[in-house]
Parts: structure tokens; sequence; C-alpha cells
């Protein structure tokens, strides 16, 4: 009923576990992670106080440009009604609304059709069964 307990058998598992595809991945990019580290520790000790902060603003600035630029560019391709005024987005939302309402109404009256249809066969084969 019990198996008796095998100490080997506890170490090859965990021994098992280390070598696996995802533990070495994990080794991998930890031991790369820790290489940019050093060389990024390094570059930037070679640098005076000035030069850092004179990355540090060149950096934020060119972050700051292109996260505008990505902003400007998202507005200009979702329609210029949207960049000159809030009525266009306000009617374009109105017309989207109103188009989802019509579908759903057309979806109901063709489902009650269909329910319709079925009531009526239903009712014919009861007749034709009675004559």
């Amino acid at each position: 009923m019990f198996y008796k307990f095998n100490a080997h058998r506890v170490a090859k598992a965990d021994s098992e576990k280390d070598s696996t595809a995802a533990r070495r991945i994990f080794q991998k990019l930890t031991a790369l992670q820790r290489r940019w580290a050093g060389l990024m520790s390094t570059g930037a000790g070679k640098l005076t106080s000035k030069g850092l902060k004179a990355v540090c603003i060149m950096l934020f600035l060119a972050g700051s440009v292109f996260c505008g630029r990505l902003i400007v560019q998202g507005l200009m391709h979702s329609g210029k009604s949207k960049i000159h005024g809030g009525a266009g987005v306000i009617r374009n939302f109105a017309d989207e609304i109103q188009k989802r309402q019509r579908a759903e109404y057309q979806i109901k009256m063709y489902l009650d059709s269909l329910e319709k249809a079925v009531v009526e066969d239903s009712l014919n084969q009861l007749n034709q069964i009675k004559k």
C-alpha cells in the first residue's frame, strides 16, 4: 500500500527541476541583466555629474518627443472631427449607438418571426392530425 521513502528519489527530482528549459532561460536572462548593469555602472562611473545630468535630460527630451509624436499620430489617425471639436465626436458616437440599436431590433424581429413560424407550423400539423 505504501512505498518506502528513498532519499535518492527526492534529490533526483530536485536536480531534474533545475535542468528545465525555463530555469535555463531564467538563468541566462539574469546573467545578461547583470552584465548590462555592470556595463552601465562602469559607463556612468566615467561621467561627471554634469554629464550624467545632461544624459538624463537628453533621454527625457527624446522620450517626450517620441511620446508626443505617437499621441499626435493617434489623434490624426482617429479623424479630424475629434481634433477640431467635441460635437463631431458626440455625433459619431450617437450614430454608432443608433446603428447598434437598429441591428438589435432587426435581430429581435427575425427571432420573433422564427418563433411565429414554428408556432404556425405546430398549429398546422395539429389541425392536420385532427382531420
